[in-house]
């Protein structure tokens, strides 16, 4: 099996995405491989041929006294993943953060924990290691919940917790033949490490600066790639540089082919699968926190029919999509349903009331989203009424 993921808007090719890659693409076949043989990731960077600004963004206004360091990065990245998972808890305690999460969610505690690990700059563990040890963790949550609670009420440190899930995580039942070994004590420190970094929830008006111009600057860029997107791609002749390097991905993957399109990711799988590339079979469509409900509706892809329209009409889900998923967070403001305005299509809703600024680019740092992703697959069947 493969899977070619494409990007949303913003990625740039950089040290940090290409670590954010690693573990992404460890996770995808940690938590797929249950579904699937041994599955490869292909990543096709279209982020290359996105906008340029010929100016280098110097009409976007600056900050007053931008001048930020590595800590201020560290405890605005604390920030984001606490307001994220955790955005209506109070953290009064630096040593308890884990445990403040946890008592009402276990799994969302793992999903900060793991976030936050993936983040630090010294990791021990390989991604493949960091991916299983986080599957069986959750899979002790979700399936000894009792144990879990009375274990978590044992807790009196995020120290404690983080050495009680990974030896939990190490002895789960449920957890594959051949899949419980991984390096305890190593673990134990990049998972410390994470813990570190969610303890500087505390933000300074630097940090809280530094959030708000970073997210500035990658919305001016998320303006700027849609655009160029549709410029580029025009209504007739050749796609042009983005559409041509995504097809080249989906024609060069081996079958069976799962598409996972994020966001901008998702509208140009489509568009290419539906009038660049339609002889290419596609088992599993993928898509997450996208628009292509909303760009149908407005009619923006080559292949819209401007004449299907309306509540008693839909599109018929195209003949070389065996089967589509479209993951969506209801509070994510860039999400939108497919169902409404697709036939045989299915919407899973993922998230728990997490922030609605970090929930559009945070499904694939946590990984319950995951474990949703295998739930969806194992339920939705292929083919379905067109």
């Amino acid at each position: 099996m493969s899977i070619v993921f494409v990007h949303g808007v913003t990625v740039r090719d950089s040290p940090d995405e290409r670590a954010r890659i690693k573990l992404r693409d460890a996770l995808f076949c940690t938590y797929l491989g249950g579904v699937c043989a041994a599955p490869t990731v292909d990543n096709p960077d279209w982020g290359k041929c996105g906008a340029q600004f010929a100016w280098g963004l110097a009409s976007m206004p600056k900050m007053i006294d931008e001048a930020f360091g590595p800590q201020d990065r560290e405890t605005a990245a604390a920030y984001a993943i606490l307001e994220t998972v955790a955005p209506d808890r109070r953290f009064d305690d630096q040593q308890r953060i884990l445990l403040t999460i946890a008592a009402d969610s276990i799994p969302d505690a793992i999903d900060a924990l793991w976030w936050a690990a993936a983040l630090t700059e010294t990791q021990v563990v390989s991604p493949e290691i960091l991916a299983l040890a986080s599957k069986q963790a959750l899979a002790f949550a979700r399936e000894e919940p009792r144990k879990a609670r009375e274990w978590l009420s044992t807790c009196r440190s995020d120290g404690d917790f983080i050495a009680g899930i990974i030896a939990r995580a190490q002895d789960h039942t449920g957890a594959a033949p051949g899949e419980q070994s991984f390096g305890l004590s190593d673990l134990y420190a990049d998972l410390a490490n994470g813990a570190r970094l969610l303890a500087r929830r505390c933000v300074s008006e630097p940090a809280v600066n530094w959030f708000r111009a970073h997210y500035a600057e990658k919305m001016t860029l998320f303006v700027g790639d849609v655009m160029e997107y549709i410029d580029t791609r025009g209504r007739v002749g050749p796609g042009g540089c983005i559409v041509e390097t995504v097809e080249a991905a989906f024609r060069s993957a081996k079958a069976p082919l799962t598409i996972v399109g994020h966001s901008m990711g998702g509208n140009i799988s489509y568009d290419v699968l539906t009038s660049f590339a339609t002889d290419v079979p596609c088992d599993t469509l993928i898509t997450v926190g996208s628009q292509v409900g909303l760009f149908e509706e407005l009619k923006k892809f080559r292949a819209s029919d401007p004449d299907v329209r309306g509540s008693k009409a839909r599109v018929q889900r195209p003949q070389n999509i065996d089967r589509w998923i479209n993951v969506y967070d209801p509070i994510d403001p860039f999400a939108y349903l497919v169902k409404p305005v697709f036939s045989g299509v299915y919407d899973i809703p993922f998230g728990r009331a997490i922030g609605p600024i970090q929930s559009h680019g945070d499904y694939f740092h946590r990984p319950e989203f995951y474990q949703t992703l295998l739930d969806a697959l194992q339920a939705v069947p292929r083919g379905g009424a067109r």
